[in-house]
């Protein structure tokens, strides 16, 4: 029986801006035992997404995927809405504060979840800095 280490898993994702496209690409090792790897990150992948000004809005990126069919939900402190099962939701952030966002993954093979606490920070200040 041959064993299967890890293999790379691709997604491209095309977004339309009134300025034109943007091209994305996401990828994902899944674990050796098939289970698949929760990740996540902002859509365009830049820190300064992270650190906005209350009524401010982040769109949020699922990294990796599973087996399909699969799941993902998130949630997400201090977001409106609270909850998603989007791919890639659209959350925004209306009092100041430090948040903590978490995804979960599940398929046939498993559940795998991330929770990062402070991912987003959300202040009237000029002085903010992608510290994290």
């Amino acid at each position: 029986m041959r064993s299967i280490i890890s293999r790379p898993l691709f997604l491209i994702l095309i977004v339309v801006f009134a300025s034109g496209l943007l091209f994305l690409r996401f990828s994902c090792t899944k674990k050796n035992n098939n289970q698949p790897t929760a990740d996540f990150g902002t859509l365009t992948g830049l820190n300064s997404d992270r650190f906005i000004k209350p009524g401010g809005v982040v769109y949020f990126a699922s990294k990796c995927l599973g087996t399909e069919p699969f799941t993902v939900t998130w949630w997400f402190q201090g977001g409106t809405p609270a909850t998603s099962t989007e791919r890639w939701p659209i959350i925004t952030y209306n009092n100041e504060g430090s948040y903590t966002v978490k995804i979960c993954v599940n398929d046939a093979y498993g559940l795998d979840c991330l929770e990062v606490a402070g991912y987003i920070s959300v202040s009237n200040s000029n002085d903010i800095v992608a510290s994290k």
